[in-house]
């Protein structure tokens, strides 16, 4: 079968970076990742009788008559599939009951034994009804499955309507355009990527802000003071997201001038998801982070008092052919919003989350009066956490002269301005190793192809969860929301008497 010249070029891209001698061979042990780097899903059993085919070197050549064996092999189980589906869906709705499905796959061909049915079942039947369709089953058995369970009770909103959603909200209470899709763009993108907490579970606060002449809905950030690497800007109280991708922007064109650009601001608020600014620098091809200090919430290690922000750190870099490693994380052992969501749900949460007012753990989200640092307690490394959040604290509010730690002001306090600090920092690469994106993707695809601890969890990288569910929601057609989200938007809808989004 031949190759087409888009695929050889794949080929040639994955063998390469890990061709290090320049000599045209790989190592064995370095064929599953290059596989992998390729779109292919190899198992264990694969690769091993694979390196017993190809020797102990293994050349371009070979390496694409391998990968060229192995697509054809996966089509002609994803011929199975279908046959499957044909024979048994009879009534054309394109699904077919579990029971059904594994006998026929079965009886089909030898290519796949009872064990490995029930695998590729197991993956593709995500919601567990007992039935399955036939892109699900060629997900699973490509290695795409995305470990997601759809509640039967959510209901999926298109992106698009979200965001419009949130821009109508904003106008509502008078915010200026440009500034409500930019804080429309942030939240709807945290739900894409799988961060409820802060999305549209946010919204009401942001509205509640302006509507109380806390945060101005109408103006521009301003800089104090400038240097070619260097600026502290005045958010002029701003809505954070605004505010942020002004600084990130700034902090961008900095690092395209001299290679790196600072931005440190204050008199900002909440700007939402953290990894939004670090991924627009990503998109640029540069390495970004993003800080910011927040309400005091956490407890520092042996204290019962609330004394620091959960300040968020976001970093992002790009690697090849769209790929990146993407951290966004909390200095805290989870952000508030999810304690919010649990107690909307009705459900316990974990011991080392938060504490009541005596510092002692709770399981119940409404007996949490502060959250433990990243870590836990003390004797988990809660500590470390503790140390994280007062780097932040250093970057955003000491450094920019906004208010810090005790002083800012409390989460639901709606009297007074936040005076938040946030830091954005950009890198080029290309102003260090000029390889920069074609050696992280190797380090990427190392780890992705380490053996896994259990079967159908594969070892991820930071951004890889936020990729599966943003994957989830273009198959789905929307964002997932549980019932509890859907009467929060209601509810805000009628309140503000704004038009609801299309709900499916």
């Amino acid at each position: 079968m031949a190759n087409t010249s888009d695929e050889m070029r794949q080929y040639r891209e994955a063998f390469s970076l890990f061709d290090k001698d320049h000599d045209d061979i790989i190592a064995p042990q370095e064929l599953g990742v290059v596989l992998r780097s390729c779109g292919l899903s190899p198992s264990e059993a694969d690769l091993q009788k694979i390196q017993q085919q190809v020797g102990r070197k293994i050349d371009f050549n070979t390496f694409v008559r391998v990968a060229q064996d192995f697509r054809a092999n996966h089509r002609e189980t994803e011929d199975d599939i279908r046959e499957a589906f044909r024979v048994f869906d009879k009534d054309g709705t394109g699904y077919v009951s579990v029971s059904e499905l594994k006998h026929a796959m079965i009886s089909l061909g030898e290519r796949l034994s009872e064990e490995e049915v029930d695998e590729l079942i197991r993956e593709a039947d995500i919601d567990a009804d007992g039935r399955c369709n036939c892109e699900d089953l060629k997900s699973s058995s490509s290695g795409n499955s995305k470990n997601f369970v759809i509640d039967p009770n959510e209901k999926v909103v298109p992106k698009d309507e979200i965001f419009s959603f949130i821009v109508r909200c904003m106008l509502k209470v008078d915010t200026r355009p440009s500034h409500a899709e930019v804080l429309a763009d942030n939240l709807s993108m945290a739900d894409y990527r799988g961060h409820y907490s802060h999305g549209l579970n946010r919204l009401d606060m942001y509205v509640n802000d302006i509507r109380n002449e806390t945060t101005a809905k109408d103006g521009d950030p301003v800089i104090l003071k400038e240097s070619p690497g260097t600026a502290l800007v005045d958010g002029q109280n701003l809505l954070g997201p605004y505010v942020g991708k002004f600084c990130m922007n700034l902090a961008m064109e900095k690092a395209k001038k001299i290679g790196i650009g600072l931005v440190a601001a204050r008199r900002s608020n909440h700007f939402g998801i953290a990894g939004y600014y670090s991924l627009k620098a990503v998109d640029n091809d540069l390495i970004g982070w993003a800080f910011t200090n927040t309400s005091p919430l956490v407890v520092p290690t042996r204290s019962k008092a609330q004394s620091l922000g959960t300040n968020p750190i976001a970093f992002g870099a790009p690697a090849r052919n769209g790929d990146s490693f993407v951290l966004d994380m909390a200095t805290s052992t989870v952000a508030l919003g999810k304690v919010e969501i649990s107690q909307r749900r009705g459900s316990d949460i974990p011991n080392t989350w938060g504490v009541n007012a005596e510092g002692v753990p709770v399981t119940k989200p409404q007996e949490v009066q502060g959250l433990l640092a990243l870590g836990g307690p003390e004797e988990s490394s809660g500590y470390k956490g503790y140390g994280l959040a007062m780097m932040v604290e250093i970057l955003c509010g000491i450094l920019s002269g906004s208010h810090f730690g005790p002083w800012i002001r409390s989460w639901k306090s709606g009297t007074s301005e936040a005076n938040l600090g946030q830091c954005f920092i950009a890198i080029n690469p290309n102003a260090f190793e000029d390889d920069f994106d074609q050696r992280l993707q190797k380090l990427i695809n190392y780890c992705r192809s380490l053996p896994p601890t259990e079967t159908g969890k594969p070892v991820l990288i930071a951004g890889d969860p936020e990729r599966a569910h943003m994957a989830l929601c273009d198959k789905l057609g929307g964002i997932p929301y549980p019932p509890s989200q859907i009467e929060f938007l209601r509810s805000l809808a009628r309140s503000l008497k704004v038009d609801l989004p299309n709900i499916q």
